[in-house]
């Protein structure tokens, strides 16, 4: 009789999770049966892929007023940090604590202007993700001076006045009011 060698291959699944200790059983054409030694298998769930969005608490504010910026991450292997990155310098803004699965981190802008902001975010096996990108518009806040031609007037002379406004969003409603009775003495719109 020759001695023969056979490789044979095939798949096995596992519907559950959990330790398994599995070996082959071979019999031949003659009855005569083997054993393998068992080997040890451990079947876990798959890793969802990491993703994470970015939402803001509101898309526009005046220059130092807190916005609320809230990242939610799922997937990958927790716990996540993520960065808080300005698009278009590429600044980092802020870089978060450890978190399992929903953060919120209040910034302030000091420059008006226009921003495109995303979150970098990273899982515990250093898998990354960037989040969509949200726009900020941060105006200067409403200031307004007042001025008049003449601080003393006869009754029915007109005096002059002049509202010097900046920062806010126009259209702007203006009203002159008596500042003991807060009666509108005249309203102007810009």
């Amino acid at each position: 009789m020759s001695t023969q060698q056979k490789t044979v291959e095939g798949t096995i699944t596992f519907s559950k999770t959990g330790t398994y200790r599995i070996h082959a059983e071979v019999e031949d054409s003659l009855r005569n049966v083997t054993q393998t030694q068992p080997i040890s298998l451990t079947v876990t769930q798959p890793i969802a892929p990491l993703s994470a969005t970015l939402s803001v608490d509101k898309t526009s504010a005046t220059v130092n007023d807190l916005i609320s910026f809230t990242i939610n991450a799922s997937g990958g292997e927790p716990n996540y940090i993520a960065q808080i990155v300005d698009a278009g310098s590429g600044k980092v803004l802020h870089t978060t604590s450890a978190f399992s699965g929903t953060t919120t981190v209040g910034l302030k802008f000091i420059t008006s202007g226009t921003y495109n902001i995303y979150a970098q975010v990273a899982d515990s096996k250093n898998r990354t993700v960037k989040t969509n990108t949200v726009t900020i518009t941060i105006i200067k806040a409403l200031s307004a001076t007042l001025s008049v031609d003449k601080t003393s007037a006869v009754v029915n002379e007109p005096i002059r006045f002049t509202v010097t406004i900046t920062g806010g969003i126009g259209p702007y409603t203006i009203r002159i009011k008596d500042a003991d009775t807060g009666q509108v003495l005249a309203t102007q719109t810009a």
